[in-house]
C-alpha cells in the first residue's frame, strides 16, 4: 500500500517527468531477475478512469480525468522507450461508471485491471495505491512493512485520487497529474525506494 501526500506534490510534479525519462534510460532496474517494476504483470494492463466527480460543477467544471488519462499515457512512452513490450492502455469510463460501449462497471479484480476512484481523504493523503500480488514468502518486509515475495507478480490494482479541489483549476490539474504518475508507478510495482532483495 502506498500513500502519497500534499506536501510531496511539489517536489513529486518536477521530478516525476525526470524519473520517467530516467526509468527510459534504466530499463535493468525494471528487467532484473529479482525485477523492481511493470515486468511483475504477465498481462497488458487496462486503467479505467471514472470522469471527474466535479466536471458538472456550475461554477469550476472540472475535467481532471484527463490528467489521469495523460499520466497513463507518460508511463506508456516511458516503458516503450525502455524497450518494454508492457501495453498500457487508459479508458475513461462513462457517467455511470461503465465500459463505454457496454452497461458493465471494469472487473476491480480482473487480471491486468487498474481501477481508479476518486475519494475524499481522511487524512492528508492524495492518493493511495493498493497492488494485488502472488508470490514466495519470503518472511522480509520492504521500509513501508509490505511483505516482499519472491516471483511476485501483481494480478490487479487499486488506485484512489483525492477528489477535493482549491479555487485554482491549474493547481488542482497539476496534482491530479502528478499524483497519478506517482500511484501508477506503485501499480506497476516500483516502490518508494529501491529494495534490496536477498532471498
Amino acid at each position: 500500500m502506498s500513500r502519497f501526500r500534499p506536501g510531496m506534490a511539489l517536489i513529486v510534479s518536477l521530478t516525476l517527468f525526470v524519473s520517467i525519462a530516467e526509468i527510459a534510460r534504466s530499463a535493468p532496474l525494471l528487467t532484473s531477475d529479482l525485477t523492481i517494476g511493470p515486468i511483475r504483470w504477465k498481462t497488458d494492463i487496462n486503467v479505467y478512469i471514472p470522469l471527474d466527480p466535479l466536471r458538472n460543477n456550475p461554477d469550476t467544471p472540472r475535467t481532471r480525468h484527463l490528467q489521469l488519462v495523460d499520466a497513463v499515457n507518460k508511463w506508456q512512452a516511458a516503458l516503450a522507450a525502455a524497450g518494454l513490450s508492457l501495453k498500457i492502455t487508459p479508458t475513461v469510463l462513462d457517467a455511470n461508471g461503465n465500459i463505454p460501449g457496454t452497461d458493465k462497471p471494469p472487473n476491480a479484480n480482473g487480471q491486468g485491471n487498474v481501477t481508479v476512484s476518486w475519494v475524499e481523504p481522511a487524512g492528508t493523503a492524495v492518493g493511495e495505491t493498493v497492488p494485488d500480488s502472488t508470490g514466495e514468502p519470503t518472511g522480509k518486509t520492504d521500509s513501508k512493512g509490505d511483505p516482499l515475495l519472491k516471483n511476485e507478480s501483481i494480478q490487479d490494482a487499486h488506485v484512489d485520487i483525492d477528489q477535493r479541489t482549491t479555487d485554482k483549476g491549474d493547481v488542482d490539474n497539476s496534482k491530479a497529474l502528478a499524483t497519478m504518475l506517482h500511484e501508477l508507478g506503485h501499480a506497476l510495482g516500483l516502490k518508494h525506494e529501491v529494495v534490496a532483495r536477498n532471498y
